[in-house]
């Protein structure tokens, strides 16, 4: 059943509620392409207590899925959250990627976008592969506005950055 209540992921307002999937490898054109129409096709049939979700999915910098929420329109339930998920674990899946593997830090990098798992982080920073101004991603957004890049030393990794005087 087609809706109307889609709309391309530049219209969703800023604080729409975002879901980041980090696809663990650049996605190929290709790939974008015929996941996006798979990811299109859900949310025109994502519903929340039978209601549907006025909803957007876009591919950032070849990495990214994300998946916005118009928090104005129909909120999205438990169960339709549940639903998206379940659907992602699928596309992950079918495609090879790891858009619910946790536990991972992705940052750019000179040649484009890395990522550590988090049991390396320490490493990196002591080696200097990672710095206090690596741009990191904001997997954790709750919002599109949040979503983007912004220095470690102003994430969570801010601990690894810790200067004491003397």
């Amino acid at each position: 059943m087609k809706d109307t209540m889609n709309t391309s992921f530049e219209q969703m307002p800023a604080d729409a509620r975002l879901w980041v999937y980090p696809a663990g490898r650049p996605l190929s054109s290709t790939e974008q392409q015929s996941l996006l129409q798979e990811v299109h096709t859900f949310l025109q049939n994502w519903r929340a207590h039978g209601k549907p979700l006025r909803a957007a999915a876009t591919v950032v910098e070849d990495y990214f899925l994300l998946v916005a929420a118009d928090p104005h329109a129909e909120p999205p339930s438990g169960c339709s959250i549940d639903a998206q998920v379940g659907f992602i674990r699928q596309l992950a899946q079918h495609y090879d990627l790891a858009f619910l593997e946790r536990g991972r830090v992705y940052f750019r990098a000179a040649g484009g976008i890395d990522y550590l798992p988090l049991g390396a982080v320490k490493e990196a920073v002591t080696e200097g592969r990672l710095t206090a101004e690596t741009p990191v991603y904001k997997q954790e957004a709750a919002t599109k506005a949040e979503w983007g890049c912004v220095p470690a030393v102003d994430t969570w990794l801010k601990r690894y950055f810790a200067k004491t005087k003397a």
